[in-house]
């Protein structure tokens, strides 16, 4: 059963400002889906604590393959720009319910076991437990990533907030998203509703590992 939702006024605001073309809703995995993100995440303080020692490009592109391929399989959405310079992933987190597919066990292979504990570790410490109804109703904005050369400045930035949009009107929420760093989160917070609710640091940082923000009105 799907959710009723208010369109927040920040996201219909920000939107209604942007002079971007409408994304587009990819229907297959190919490989520059992939590269874009491993390009675009390469240098991500997030995705790198999860890897470790195995960050690579190399790397990053296997995990991203994983990454999308499972999406197509398990009932999430790829977006691009129409010039593809620019990829959203976002998660059915009605998912995490289900068998992981043969994909999402290839990215666990990937992050390796100690990368795996990294990965749940962050989501535990996030604190944003969802009951079984809401990870039904839920889509997760997961990866956002543009190529470094890209002159679409703002682009990205649009794809998401469409992206929450789509998925609102649907009747879907988006109750939560994790954000990299303090100063994306604070633009997320700004343009789309949202609101910071818990900086994830490790031992002796002063800087966040991930930053989770909720969106106003979510019923977390």
């Amino acid at each position: 059963m799907q959710m009723e939702n208010t369109i927040q006024e920040p996201l219909q605001r920000f939107l209604s400002k942007q002079n971007f073309p409408d994304p587009i809703k990819l229907t297959q995995p190919e490989p520059w889906q992939w590269e874009v993100l491993a390009t675009g995440f390469l240098h991500d303080p997030t995705m790198n604590f999860w890897l470790g020692e195995r960050a690579s490009l190399d790397s990053f592109r296997d995990y991203f393959e994983a990454v999308v391929k499972d999406t197509f399989a398990s009932g999430g959405d790829v977006f691009s720009t129409p010039d593809r310079d620019v990829v959203l992933v976002c998660t059915w987190l009605g998912a995490n319910q289900q068998e992981p597919s043969e994909w999402k066990k290839r990215w666990y292979d990937v992050l390796g076991p100690e990368g795996v504990k990294r990965y749940n570790w962050l989501y535990d410490a996030g604190e944003v437990n969802l009951s079984p109804e809401q990870l039904q109703n839920s889509m997760l904005p997961d990866y956002l990533a543009r190529l470094p050369d890209s002159k679409g400045a703002g682009s990205g930035s649009h794809l998401a907030g469409w992206a929450i949009d789509y998925y609102l009107k649907l009747g879907y929420d988006v109750p939560f998203i994790i954000a990299s760093t303090p100063q994306a989160a604070r633009l997320y917070c700004r343009d789309w509703g949202f609101y910071i609710h818990k900086n994830v640091f490790l031992e002796n940082s002063s800087v966040p590992i991930g930053v989770f923000i909720k969106r106003k009105g979510a019923g977390l």
